[in-house]
């Protein structure tokens, strides 16, 4: 069988190696690689974040993070170990007729420079983004000459070609106010655009709940019937206005016949009128309505980022103490909120105003209390003000060009790019 201490060192010898094989593919840290005498010096490339092996040939190009923290690949390495920009990526998507890799879900292109995603209208054909010939086309994945989805208030025709949805009250000319109609009836409409509902013979007309001025209360979803608001389709402003509805929310006022505003504070009320849930820093009262939480009082609305404090309270406590405050606040003894006292502190411990919790940009927390990070670029740190857990996301300018922060989780440091290398056709 053996003796168990010999196994013990053959397993250990076997990790050893494992681990010697590691440290052999990627020996440097971020931003270096080996040169001819076997030391660890800056990459080649300016944009390269992983050059491990050979300084000179780039492995694994800089990105930068999306809103979701995902990286966005706007370079990739190339097969001679170069640093290039995925074809004609940019995120300004406003720009008409450009063709290029959409930046989504953490992708942009991958190792050979093509793109991953296209956008809406454009179809992915041999790694580049084409778009669509067909006017009105959302997608087009077969060729680019025949279409399988229209853009809204359109519909497939059997040749792929896309057509306007059509308005029986109005002779049959083309409808502005239907989002999806019956491809064999296009004058039969089956959606209606909000603010319009589905009338008799297939036709949109508009919402019978809405007030007569733009800033009254309309009616944004009576799409299965015009004469019928949907729960919780009572909005603030005009639905065919283009901008979205006001804050807010609506009940039908059946005696009126009209959308009418929730009572001052309240999220969601049933259709008499009486509040269900209130906002952040109000309570639903026994009679059915919203008391502001203690120190909201002398609040003019209902969003508690205007002069409030207290986010959370209940009607169970007579008195309206605050069970949560605000950002940067924290209740005392009475129930109140009141400023949290630990420097740089962005959220102190409920009851302890000088124990800090979380601290402001560019600080560690040690001990309750922010000490001030050491690494240029730096967001969070750890109890070692040189050591970053967390770099600033956004760009900023260094005196000669716009940087923006990588983190090399290894060695703990923010590295900074410049921003026109990382972000292609930005001014530098």
């Amino acid at each position: 069988m053996g003796r168990p201490w010999a196994r013990a060192v053959a397993f250990t010898a076997i990790l050893a190696s494992l681990t010697c094989f590691v440290d052999a593919q990627d020996p440097c840290p971020a931003r270096k690689g080996l040169n001819a005498a076997r030391k660890c010096v800056p990459c080649a490339n300016p944009n390269c974040w992983r050059c491990a092996s050979n300084f000179k040939n780039c492995i694994e190009c800089a990105y930068t993070l999306g809103d979701d923290n995902k990286p966005l690949r706007y370079l990739y390495a190339t097969t001679n170990g170069t640093c290039e920009k995925c074809p004609n990526t940019r995120t300004d998507w406003r720009l008409p007729g450009f063709a290029a890799c959409e930046l989504r879900d953490g992708k942009g292109c991958n190792a050979a420079g093509h793109c991953e995603i296209c956008p809406q209208g454009w179809r992915k054909a041999s790694g580049k983004c084409l778009q669509c010939k067909v006017k009105n086309c959302m997608a087009c994945p077969y060729t680019r000459h025949r279409c399988a989805r229209c853009a809204a208030g359109f519909y497939l025709t059997a040749g792929g070609v896309c057509a306007q949805c059509l308005d029986p009250l109005q002779n049959n000319r083309p409808s502005t106010t239907c989002e999806a109609c019956n491809p064999a009836k296009p004058n039969v409409c089956l959606k209606c655009l909000p603010g319009y509902g589905l009338g008799d013979e297939g036709a949109c007309l508009k919402c019978e709940m809405s007030g007569p001025n733009d800033y009254d209360w309309h009616c944004w979803d009576c799409s299965t019937n015009y004469r019928t608001c949907q729960p919780g389709g009572c909005r603030r402003g005009r639905p065919d206005s283009g901008a979205p509805a006001a804050k807010g929310n609506g009940f039908v006022d059946k005696t009126k016949g009209k959308c009418a505003s929730c009572p001052m504070g309240c999220a969601n009320c049933d259709a008499g009128g009486r509040c269900l849930s209130c906002e952040p820093g109000w309570f639903v009262t026994a009679a059915g309505e919203c008391s502001p939480c203690k120190g909201n009082e002398g609040l003019i609305d209902y969003n508690v980022e205007y002069g409030s404090s207290c986010a959370e309270c209940t009607a169970a406590d007579g008195n309206r103490r605050c069970a949560k405050c605000i950002g940067g606040l924290v209740t005392n003894a009475n129930g109140t909120c009141v400023p949290c006292k630990a420097a740089a502190c962005k959220r102190c411990a409920d009851g302890l105003t000088t124990r800090c919790l979380e601290c402001n940009e560019g600080y560690g927390l040690v001990g309750g209390a922010c000490r001030l990070c050491r690494q240029p670029g730096c967001a969070q740190c750890d109890r070692n003000p040189r050591r970053c857990r967390e770099c600033i996301t956004r760009s900023w300018w260094n005196g000669s060009a716009w940087v923006v922060p990588m983190l090399d989780s290894e060695r703990r440091r923010c590295h900074l790019f410049r921003y026109y290398d990382l972000y292609p056709g930005t001014p530098n």
